[in-house]
């Protein structure tokens, strides 16, 4: 996948810039960042550059390969759409994963570095 893909929609859009809301303005019109300016962007807790490294590496990036028992790419897109939605993952009903829980799950895991 080209770094030149556009980032929203493949990945829900949220409420915060440039935490889970990744616009720019090109002309007059206001479009998505590609993946490679949203994976460039630092922000506090950078869940969006674990999550969108963990759909690259599913994807087959860098020759990583992460097997369909371990995390599958509807799994990716749907952490990162519970979590833009609402601000954290949860993986079970009582349980409520933040930043620092889904980038711990998805380094813990192997899924990225």
């Amino acid at each position: 996948m080209p770094p030149t893909t556009a980032f929203h929609p493949r990945f829900t859009q949220g409420s915060i810039k440039n935490k889970t809301k990744f616009l720019k303005t090109v002309s007059t019109q206001v479009v998505s960042k590609t993946m490679g300016e949203v994976i460039a962007i630092n922000s506090n807790g950078e869940v969006h550059r674990h999550l969108l490294a963990a759909y690259l590496n599913k994807k087959g990036g860098g020759g990583a390969s992460i097997p369909e028992i371990v995390l599958t790419e509807s799994a990716i897109l749907a952490i990162w759409s519970e979590y833009a939605q609402n601000g954290f993952y949860a993986p079970f009903a009582t349980v409520k994963w933040y930043d620092a829980e889904i980038i711990n799950y998805l380094k813990s895991n192997g899924i990225v570095s």
